[in-house]
């Protein structure tokens, strides 16, 4: 691998790849085989270090790649070429600068493409002043466009980090609910601890669930109507939410199925869902759990 310090990874959510998708501080965009640990595509994303990436779909099913850089900025990639067989001679290609350097670290990327036609998909960014936003992305017209939600998860400023967090710094996250699409969980660094589920179709809060611990990662699973936040002491809390139905808004306190869970002895860095295995990760230590069928 060149000698490129690496800031942010994302594996391909397609089942039938091997790939993952590595933002470098040099501001490139590198694709690797899993399996072979060979880069099978590259590209110069960002004048400034890539701090997060994601796999998407856009449009009538093209494999895109969305990337930030530390300055805020965001763009999209169209992922194209390769075979079942091989994933040799694949282009990454820029369709468009969704959002111009504002300054602000991103924290957190989403796209939730849209499956009904005449509607278009949103995509998503959490920032590390405690904003999350979203935007449209339509078919066309691939150019800048305004945010058709901002939310101020901490209206006031926190002057000091927590001591939890000290050696990562400032947490925003939040992600599109793949059960709901009309909804979005998010959570940060708040007087607050608590994580907040949020229409941004009807642009109002529809519950809140408390936080023991401050959150550091964020991951809907795809399989199941679960949610894992991680937190800084090493636990990981489940969150079983209704599949099917509506969020029906109200303020105050959700009475949801929540399991805390202790899974590591320091601060978790990532969760993900696998299929059926939720993986972690902390600075030392790399984990996956089975969870329990129904």
């Amino acid at each position: 691998m060149p000698e490129d310090d690496a800031m942010c990874s994302a594996l391909s959510t397609d089942e039938s790849e091997t790939l993952c998708v590595m933002g470098h501080s040099s501001g490139e965009l590198r694709l690797v085989e899993v399996s072979s640990l060979e880069v099978v595509a590259g590209v110069q994303a960002h004048h400034a270090s890539v701090c997060c990436v994601s796999f998407c779909y856009f449009r009538r099913g093209e494999r895109c790649i969305i990337s930030a850089a530390s300055d805020g900025e965001v763009r999209l990639f169209e992922l194209s070429g390769g075979t079942a067989e091989s994933e040799h001679q694949m282009q990454l290609t820029r369709l468009a600068t969704l959002r111009a350097a504002t300054g602000v670290r991103v924290h957190s990327l989403d796209v939730l493409r849209s499956l009904s036609t005449g509607s278009c998909s949103h995509w998503l960014a959490s920032s590390e002043h405690q904003q999350v936003q979203v935007w449209p992305l339509p078919d066309a017209a691939l150019t800048p466009a305004d945010p058709i939600l901002t939310i101020e998860l901490e209206p006031e400023p926190l002057l000091v980090v927590a001591h939890e967090l000290a050696a990562i710094g400032w947490r925003c996250l939040a992600a599109f609910c793949p059960h709901h699409h009309q909804v979005i969980a998010c959570c940060g660094l708040t007087r607050e601890r608590r994580l907040l589920f949020y229409d941004f179709v009807q642009r109002q809060p529809l519950m809140a669930v408390p936080l023991p611990e401050w959150p550091t990662s964020l991951a809907f699973s795809r399989c199941a109507p679960l949610l894992a936040i991680a937190g800084a002491r090493g636990r990981v809390m489940l969150i079983s939410y209704p599949q099917f139905g509506a969020f029906y808004p109200f303020l105050g306190v959700a009475k949801l199925d929540v399991v805390n869970i202790s899974l590591h002895t320091r601060t978790v860095n990532s969760v993900y869902f696998g299929g059926s295995v939720l993986h972690t990760a902390t600075d030392r230590e790399i984990a996956e759990w089975q969870l329990p069928s129904t």
